[in-house]
């Protein structure tokens, strides 16, 4: 694994975690649509 670098779409993931329980992600295959999430409830 090569680590985790900061996504620029935390912030906005963060902000939609506090209004609603369910917060969908789209994106390309591979772009960090599993990864960001898991890092960011993990604390990195």
């Amino acid at each position: 694994m090569h680590g985790y670098l900061p996504k620029t779409a935390e912030e906005k993931f963060n902000k939609s975690l506090m209004r609603s329980p369910a917060v969908a992600i789209l994106g390309p295959r591979q772009c960090g649509k599993s990864t960001m999430p898991k890092a960011v409830l993990q604390g990195y």
